[in-house]
């Protein structure tokens, strides 16, 4: 299979999945408790009603941004599951983390914790301490709004396949994480995968086959790229997704270096029915 490398960038990346914060300091949770060693962050759940549980994380290091990425997403598969774990295996020896939970019941509603206190990392050692893809100057993402598709495409008729520097540990299932798109709205984003073919920019994605309908008759941008990887851990019965942290590449006009700040698909392009 055809991937993009995972690798450590030094340039800016963009905040995928923003944080939601309550106003009034009261309706936040306590802090999830953070190991003396290792990465393992702890929660207990909020309630019985929470579906998804995203996990923040924000590098404290002095030479870092500072911005909070969305780096997990928990599934809690059954009532009964009362204790939440995160292990950042994304994370560098020689850096200083706080993490947050978000929890979203079933209607919706969000509820922020504290940050945790402050936490060395463990697993990975480094220079340029960001595990994310790397965008050649020469790639692009064209939007054909004749189709409302996206198609990655390499002007110097390369592929998205860089070797890393070497400057990094291998971290855990490295090979496992998938390429996808993300695509944000006033309100929302999503992450949706690519296969091979999308990816080596042989494909389309076509939009209408993907967007859910809230996604329609509204102004989208295209965010970047993000590595997914899923994991269902059966000893806790709760399946987790693990994020990198996004990288940004320009999208054009097929054929173009015109910039496509933002594109809208209508409703009347898709093939269904409402129902």
């Amino acid at each position: 299979m055809k991937k993009l490398f995972l690798f450590l960038s030094i340039f800016a990346s963009l905040c995928l999945f923003s944080c939601s914060f309550a106003e009034d300091e009261s309706e936040y949770l306590s802090a999830p408790s953070v190991p003396l060693t290792g990465t393992t962050i702890t929660h207990t759940r909020y309630n019985s009603s929470n579906t998804e549980v995203y996990v923040y994380r924000i590098n404290t290091s002095a030479t870092a941004d500072h911005t909070a990425y969305h780096v997990g997403t928990l599934f809690p598969k059954t009532i009964a599951e009362d204790i939440l774990n995160f292990t950042d295996y994304l994370s560098f020896t020689d850096q200083k983390y706080k993490y947050q939970f978000v929890f979203i019941d079933s209607d919706g509603t969000k509820t922020s914790t504290y940050w945790s206190s402050e936490i060395t990392g463990s697993l990975l050692r480094s220079n340029t301490p960001e595990v994310t893809y790397v965008i050649p100057d020469t790639c692009n993402i064209e939007y054909d709004s004749a189709d409302y598709s996206l198609k990655i495409v390499d002007t110097a008729g390369g592929t998205l396949a860089p070797v890393g520097d070497g400057n990094t540990d291998p971290f855990e299932h490295q090979s496992e994480y998938e390429p996808a798109v993300v695509l944000q709205t006033s309100s929302r984003s999503m992450a949706f995968e690519l296969n091979d073919d999308q990816f080596d920019g042989t494909e389309k994605l076509f939009l209408t086959s993907i967007l859910p309908n809230d996604f329609y008759d509204t102004e989208i941008k295209c965010v970047g790229l993000v590595g997914k990887y899923t994991q269902n851990n059966k000893d806790n019965n709760m399946e987790c997704i693990y994020w990198s942290e996004p990288a940004s590449i320009k999208t054009v006009y097929p054929g173009t270096t015109t910039q496509v700040k933002t594109f809208t698909v209508n409703r009347s392009a898709g093939t269904g029915t409402d129902y």
